[in-house]
């Protein structure tokens, strides 16, 4: 295995040198969907510096300057899975990134934007398992040239609590470097499948999970759909009216709806029925 990986989002690409196998194992199995063999020029270059006896801490390097310190190695995966997706996100100007879970059926995408524990990622678990073809349960990246839809395509991340719900689709495969009651899930293992590159978006989802009432949608207008986009934009620093206008625009043009649902069937058979792209 080489010590180098070369991770691409956003059209975008990190290098990552990393001379320890066990770490660069990890990272491989974290972002393999994200992993090209060869680039010209990376926006940015990460070095991960082993303890020596100049210093007992592990340090990683950015650029010129050392971004992180550690005295324990473990720490250092959690450090990179976010700060190296975050690095070229915020360094994406031809994309707006939200916050949020993408999912494709035939060419056409769907958006489902819900806050964080609001069982997001056990919707998407559900519906890859209902046939649904894996983008992210993440952070999905729009194109503000041509509105592609791409996923940013680790794994689904599940709450440990919510893991007997999914017993009956797949064996849970955790990863080495897993955080405290949470399981990292690949796609992958719920059903095998080709993820797609990018797809056209064709309906934008708000979904509210709750035991305590019927299943009910609500269409909803532009300016309502943008009320609710807007928070979830994560590079609205990019933007000069920080992503207010591209969160307008994905409203104009793709339906949105908020939907409350008690179960996760009812919420699939209504997805279902509208004709894909």
């Amino acid at each position: 295995m080489s010590d180098i990986l070369l991770l691409q989002f956003c059209h975008q690409i990190a290098a990552i040198h990393c001379p320890d196998s066990e770490l660069a194992e990890a990272l491989t199995g974290y972002f393999r969907h994200h992993l090209v063999t060869t680039a010209s020029s990376p926006l940015v270059v990460y070095k991960i510096i082993p303890p020596s006896a100049a210093s007992a801490s592990w340090r990683v390097q950015r650029g010129e300057q050392i971004s992180f310190t550690t005295s324990e190695r473990r720490y250092l995966f959690a450090y990179l899975a976010y700060e190296v997706v975050a690095y070229l996100v915020n360094h994406s100007p031809d994309y707006v990134v939200l916050h949020a879970a993408g999912l494709a059926r035939a060419e056409g995408g769907a958006i489902f934007c819900a806050p964080s524990g609001s069982g997001k990622s056990t919707l998407t678990t559900w519906l890859v398992a209902a046939g649904w073809a894996f983008l992210s349960d993440e952070m999905v990246a729009i194109s503000a040239l041509d509105g592609q839809m791409h996923g940013l395509a680790i794994p689904i991340v599940l709450q440990e609590t919510a893991i007997f719900q999914a017993q009956p689709w797949f064996s849970p495969q955790s990863w080495p470097y897993k955080l405290p009651d949470v399981t990292w899930l690949d796609p992958m293992s719920i059903r095998p499948q080709v993820l797609p590159a990018s797809v056209q978006p064709y309906r934008l989802i708000f979904p509210h999970y709750t035991s305590q009432t019927a299943f009910r949608v609500q269409p909803l207008s532009a300016a309502a759909a943008t009320f609710r986009l807007w928070p979830r934009i994560i590079n609205y620093n990019t933007w000069p009216d920080k992503g207010l206008a591209l969160a307008k625009k994905l409203a104009q043009q793709i339906p949105a709806y908020q939907v409350i649902y008690p179960d996760l069937s009812q919420l699939t058979e209504w997805l279902d029925s509208f004709p894909a792209l």
